[in-house]
């Protein structure tokens, strides 16, 4: 899947037969992204998730002005997830 991320201009994701979604990969995973977090690791070693909500963003925001942070990173969604999401289903490689 993540090959067919990286070269494929439009995909179909198709099961039992059925298609099931298809599209530009970029654009299917940002529809269905529905639990993207961001990650932020502190220089203590400590590594906290967070949501997009206002309460989240606010605590962001306090530990990169108190120079807290070390690293920044966000969770994605990819085709396989989508995949599961639609079917519930594991794929068949």
């Amino acid at each position: 899947m993540q090959e067919a991320y990286n070269l494929c201009d439009n995909v179909a994701l198709i099961n039992h037969g059925k298609m099931i979604e298809y599209g530009n990969p970029h654009e299917i995973c940002k529809k269905y992204n529905e639990n993207n977090h961001i990650i932020l690791k502190l220089k203590n070693g400590e590594e906290k998730e967070y949501s997009w909500d206002d309460k989240d963003i606010n605590e962001i925001v306090q530990q990169l002005k108190a120079n807290n942070v070390a690293t920044i990173n966000s969770t994605d969604t990819s085709l396989e997830d989508v995949f599961i999401l639609l079917t519930g289903e594991e794929l068949n490689v």
